[in-house]
């Protein structure tokens, strides 16, 4: 079995990490002025991006920028590691292997997650509201830019067709069109393009939002949807407290295992427990959204934040519509 020191440096010969410390700069809004704090990757991440299973740790810090509010890790992870992490996004491997390290996780709740009459038609509604009010176009074809199975489409808004474009290759709902390569996608004039609850996701946010841009024309509406959730603020959301728990609880009890000693080693490494890396490696404000779609030529015409309530609880997020300048 490799210990922590052999893990850490294998890890570290194929980091990707964008070095924050040195080039000293926000990703969001480019600013100078951060505070980090040290971390862990959680444990399951390690296991399905490395193939880690005996509990050794991979240390990263965890950044915030004092400007626009913007949060991140240092370790950002490849398209390989992206892809290894959602492939197969909640599928039943996907859903076992992760409540190994976290007991919530369960079969119910993974379903649910996509499945939430009640929060479905919270957002539906809100997005349905923020279109109608700004949007007075006819929208002949929209996508769903990361869209899982295009279930965020909403039905008092029309869109003539409805297009999903997903790496995770997971079947779309009825009556919505999945795009196989980004290719594909590029020969469809887009007049409406969304990119809900992905932004978070993202390594590279800069490429990323390239992608989407470069989907659009002058003339295409783009509705991003983040949440809004930080491990630096203090009204974080409680599902947030609970699930850190949780996982600190579950990597105890791995532990437990091992020798006296090795607990005793951990348990004094509880400073490392703060906010560990998960899927989400970004956190937003509003600030920080802005900041980072105008450094790409977006114009701004929406930038809220809003409350939606499903069966999973109430959900802070911000919703941003946008056009290109022309």
């Amino acid at each position: 079995m490799k210990n922590e020191r052999v893990i850490t440096n294998e890890i570290n010969s194929i980091n990707n990490t964008l070095d924050l410390e040195k080039k000293n700069n926000c990703l969001a809004c480019k600013n100078e002025k951060i505070i980090s704090r040290d971390t862990i990757v959680t444990g399951f991440l390690s296991e399905r991006i490395f193939g880690i299973t005996d509990g050794s740790l991979i240390p990263v810090k965890i950044y915030y920028c004092t400007n626009c509010g913007f949060t991140s890790y240092d370790r950002r992870l490849s398209e390989n590691e992206e892809k290894k992490l959602y492939s197969g996004y909640r599928s039943e491997e996907y859903q076992l292997m992760r409540q190994k390290y976290e007991e919530f996780y369960t079969k119910d709740f993974n379903y649910l997650l996509g499945h939430d009459e009640k929060g479905l038609q919270s957002r539906e509604s809100l997005l349905s509201d923020i279109l109608i009010k700004h949007i007075h176009n006819h929208i002949y074809n929209g996508l769903d830019y990361g869209g899982d199975l295009g279930q965020r489409y909403p039905k008092n808004f029309p869109i003539d067709n409805k297009y999903v474009y997903d790496i995770s290759g997971v079947k779309p709902l009825e009556g919505i069109i999945s795009l196989a390569s980004y290719d594909m996608a590029k020969t469809i004039d887009f007049d409406f393009i969304m990119c809900n609850h992905t932004l978070e996701h993202i390594a590279d946010l800069d490429s990323f939002v390239e992608l989407v841009k470069g989907l659009g024309n002058i003339n295409t509406w783009f509705y991003f949807e983040v949440p809004f959730d930080s491990p630096f603020y203090p009204w974080s959301p409680e599902k947030r407290i609970r699930n850190q728990f949780t996982l600190q609880l579950q990597r105890m009890k791995r532990y437990l295992y091992l020798r006296l000693e090795k607990v005793v080693t951990i348990l004094a490494k509880r400073g490392h427990y703060f906010c560990q890396m998960h899927e989400h490696v970004n956190f937003f404000t509003p600030n920080a959204v802005k900041e980072l779609l105008e450094r790409h030529d977006f114009k701004i015409y929406y930038n809220e934040v809003n409350i939606t309530d499903g069966n999973l609880g109430k959900v802070r997020l911000i919703s941003i519509l946008c056009k290109l300048n022309q």
